[in-house]
């Protein structure tokens, strides 16, 4: 529902203009909070490069002399900083617009300077001597930007490229101006030198892999980018790294249009301690990587320990991850727009216990339109991170915040964690068709300023149920991994929809599979699910398609059928060219079956290979037992290791007189059994004589316990992974676990089991 949008002055926070010593404006802004946050502003220096030194010239290969005094004897781009000293405090070095590219393939350093307030002016120029865009082009892959998002990602990561300009210690107050620079890996690096006073202007940068450098020992400060453009970039386009500090980066254009996989690509990257940086009145955007399973890229990204930063009238699109993903404190960002990426305002900062906090983050009169997931992880308008390696979790203040459109079925708000507040004054947010207005709160994370009135409950998205064939003719199997959000109120149906017909009620509102019946084999059918709360149902969540079919299962088998043994006759496994069963102690044959009792008095069947039981199964039995009342579980039939003597029982007798199947999903042992549930149909006592026994797992997943028919035990949720060895066993039958409690002579008349079908599958039992 909408919210009343409250006007904020334009700017919102007082702003106060001072200087700094060195005629630099300053501008310090309240955060609201009792902190003054500074920034440094160095956009506003006059240019006076040009004015007082030298004019030099320079071509794509050198004229007459080379010696750089005229067009007639321009010198070589390689010769550029020979030029720039030359020039001198004050002049200006001319790149020939008019002559042709320059193809530059290897780094040219420099360390020659300007003065201040004397600079040295770098500029394109054509014959005429007016401002014109001379080209520098590298060897990077060549790339050809796409007009739109491919549908398969293109991986840049090995399209490499050199470093236009390499930074030498010493050097500092140069302007830049009228340049493009293609196919690059680097447009300049400064790792490792401190230097000042650098203008980069009315520049562009094409297919490069990383922009402007700096590395973690950098301490450039000073530096204005302004009407700079980058069109594709795999890596980070400008990074305010090290200890640089009093950068301004204003009417920009950063679009990395979609070169991806070089982990990752962010349009301006903060890290460790770089701080004091404005960035206004431009865009950055389609900063993809899809390396991992997460996808990142950032339209622009700070660390914990960077600090003092305004965003303004700017605007991130298109990311994978965050269009803002704000780790740093004492940060403003004001009047900014993120249009379609994963969190459109992904906050983390505003943690009390970092050495530079200054309170809450603060948002002012943004925008948040359409956010767009892809590649893990939650989609969202704002999302905050609650605590993270301390105590306290972020906090951030959005006064005016606008959002509205995105996926259907997404949390608009998001605090992952503890701790974490969010607080919004007259926010105006126009949810999505199922979605909710924010996620499950954990402990000590409030939001404050919205409603908190429930909603419908969320969509499905794609992996929280699964559709698929269970292998029995005109059946499919809705299986639901994970309910979506419940908007607040609790979750009272869930439905599924054939082909866009009608609503059927599935059974249950849990996690679990639900059997959708009356299909026609071969025919694929579109499947939608949806849930329901005391508010209504939330909109139709993701399709699946899928057709049933039934596949006749490979049976590994073993049978045993005792009706026609006489005493003194052999028992042999019906199986096709099994070996003879093997009697333990006094076990032996007797009319219709085989004698067995106790521990040590027992049946063996050797060699039984394949009994894995990764899907369907059957194992059955038919015996007269003399003692059904014994005071210690009996196993029944077991399952033994050859090499480790391990077993799995899989139906047993305890000592109450409940009849228990139970399912080991491990490799074998005793360990990680399943038992079934009794469902309250047992008979107790067992009444004596000859009863049939039955455990299966059928199609559903669910494993089930059955005496002469009828269902007496459920597992209490689907069973999955294999039993019970993975190598050869013997399948054994016994009348106790660890003495003779059954004195005998108990006869068994039938054994069967089978891999591969479940002779019954369901609740209703069969016919004996």
């Amino acid at each position: 529902m909408p919210w009343p949008i409250v006007t904020v002055p334009q700017g919102g926070l007082p702003v106060t203009e001072a200087t700094n010593g060195f005629g630099t404006p300053v501008i310090e802004a309240e955060n609201g909070f009792g902190t003054a946050v500074t920034f440094v502003e160095t956009g506003g220096l006059p240019v006076v490069g040009g004015a007082s030194g030298e004019l030099r010239y320079i071509a794509p290969t050198a004229q007459g002399s080379g010696d750089g005094t005229s067009w007639a004897n321009a010198a070589a781009l390689t010769s550029i900083n020979t030029m720039i000293a030359e020039a001198g405090p004050g002049g200006t070095v001319a790149i020939a617009s008019h002559l042709g590219d320059y193809a530059q393939t290897a780094p040219i350093t420099l360390s020659a300077a300007g003065a201040a307030g004397n600079r040295v002016l770098i500029t394109g120029m054509d014959g005429d001597g007016n401002p014109a865009q001379a080209k520098i082009v590298g060897n990077r892959t060549a790339w050809v930007a796409p007009v739109s998002e491919p549908v398969v990602p293109l991986d840049t990561s090995g399209y490499g490229g050199n470093t236009s300009f390499s930074a030498a210690a010493g050097i500092s107050y140069l302007d830049f101006k009228n340049l493009r620079f293609e196919r690059l890996g680097r447009i300049i690096d400064w790792s490792g030198i401190a230097a000042t006073g650098f203008l980069f202007e009315d520049c562009e940068g094409f297919n490069v892999r990383d922009g402007f450098y700096t590395s973690i020992t950098s301490a450039v400060t000073n530096l204005t980018l302004r009407r700079v453009t980058g069109e594709g970039f795999s890596k980070k386009f400008v990074r305010f790294h090290g200890d640089c500090s009093g950068w301004t980066i204003e009417d920009f254009s950063f679009d990395s249009r979609w070169q991806d996989k070089d982990n990752f690509a962010v349009g301006i990257e903060c890290q460790h301690n770089a701080h004091g940086l404005i960035v206004r009145r431009g865009s950055a955007g389609n900063a993809h990587s899809t390396l991992t399973t997460y996808f990142n890229g950032d339209g622009m990204s700070s660390e914990r320990t960077n600090y003092d930063i305004l965003v303004e009238d700017a605007t991130f699109y298109g990311c994978t991850d965050g269009g803002l993903d704000l780790k740093s404190e004492r940060t403003i960002v004001r009047r900014v727009t993120a249009n379609g990426n994963k969190r459109n305002f992904r906050v983390w900062g505003g943690v009390i216990d970092n050495q530079n906090y200054g309170g809450p983050i603060l948002l002012e009169d943004c925008v948040s339109i359409a956010p767009h997931g892809r590649g893990g992880g939650s989609t969202h308008h704002a999302w905050l991170k609650g605590n993270d390696l301390t105590a306290n979790g972020g906090s951030v203040s959005l006064s005016g915040f606008i959002a509205s459109g995105g996926d259907v079925g997404i949390a608009a708000l998001a605090i992952e964690g503890q701790n974490g507040t969010m607080a919004f004054t007259a926010p105006d947010i126009i949810l999505s068709a199922g979605s909710v207005m924010h996620n499950t709160l954990e402990a000590g994370s409030i939001i404050t300023g919205i409603s908190g009135d429930p909603m419908a409950p969320a969509q499905f998205t794609a992996g929280q149920w699964t559709l698929a064939s269970n292998n029995i003719s005109g059946q499919l199997v809705a299986n639901v991994i994970e309910r979506p959000g419940d908007g607040g109120s609790v979750i009272t149906s869930l439905q599924y929809r054939i082909d866009g017909g009608a609503w059927v009620t599935m059974a249950g509102t849990g996690t679990g599979p639900r059997v959708i019946t009356s299909l026609t084999d071969g025919v694929e059918y579109d499947v939608e699910l949806r849930a329901g709360n005391a508010i209504g149902f939330g909109v139709t969540g993701d399709l699946k398609s899928a057709t049933p079919i039934y596949v006749a299962p490979v049976i590994v088998r073993l049978a045993f059928n005792g009706s026609a043994l006489n005493p003194g006759d052999t028992p042999v496994d019906t199986a096709a060219g099994a070996p003879a069963m093997t009697l333990q102690g006094t076990a032996a044959v007797v009319a219709g079956g085989i004698q067995f009792g106790g521990l040590a008095n027992h049946i063996v069947f050797p060699n039984r290979e394949g009994f894995t039981f990764d899907g369907l199964f059957t194992v059955k039995m038919r015996l007269t037992k003399a003692n059904w009342n014994s005071s210690a579980e009996q196993f029944l039939v077991a399952f033994w290791n050859t090499s480790g003597n391990q077993r799995a029982w899989m139906i047993s007798i305890n000592a109450v007189n409940a009849i228990v199947g139970r399912f080991c999903p491990g490799a074998g042992g005793s360990a990680n059994i399943v038992d079934t549930v009794a469902n309250g149909s047992l008979p107790a006592p067992i009444t004596a004589g000859m009863h049939e026994l039955m455990m299966d797992r059928g199609a559903d997943g669910y494993t089930r316990i059955y005496l002469d028919g009828v269902m007496v035990g459920k597992s209490a949720a689907p069973v999955v992974g294999t039993n019970v060895n993975n190598t050869t066993n013997i399948v054994r039958v016994s009348g106790s676990t660890t003495g003779n409690a059954d004195p005998g002579p108990s006869i068994l008349h039938f054994l069967e089991v089978r891999k591969g079908e479940a002779l019954c599958g369901s609740d209703a039992g069969y016919t004996p």
